[in-house]
């Protein structure tokens, strides 16, 4: 509460972090877009004042200089061992109750 900002920051970091996990990371060259489209990263740029650009070409300048993500081949991936969730879960449709995009 003292400092909401330090919140939304670690929040998206976290975030991010767990994409990274559960996706086995992103290719480096489509990083930025992958933020982009996410409903988190337009909420937090609101909540810092920032773009959705800004915030995701921060993000993805300054998670490799904390130690949380690397490059792997090509690839984001977070830094700590994990174990990546298979593909084929990762293509099970949405409840039919959830709306198809968020906004």
């Amino acid at each position: 509460m003292d400092d909401p900002e330090g919140g939304v920051w670690y929040g998206a970091r976290r975030i991010f972090t767990f994409a990274l996990m559960i996706r086995d990371g992103i290719p480096a060259d489509r990083a930025e877009t992958y933020l982009y489209a996410r409903a988190w990263l337009r909420d937090a740029a609101r909540l810092l004042g920032r773009t959705p650009g800004t915030l995701a070409a921060e993000l993805i300048d300054a998670m490799p200089d904390s130690g949380a993500v690397v490059l792997r081949v090509g690839r984001v991936c977070a830094a700590v061992e994990y174990t990546p969730v298979r593909a084929a879960s990762l293509r099970v449709p949405r409840p039919c109750g959830w709306p198809s995009t968020w906004r």
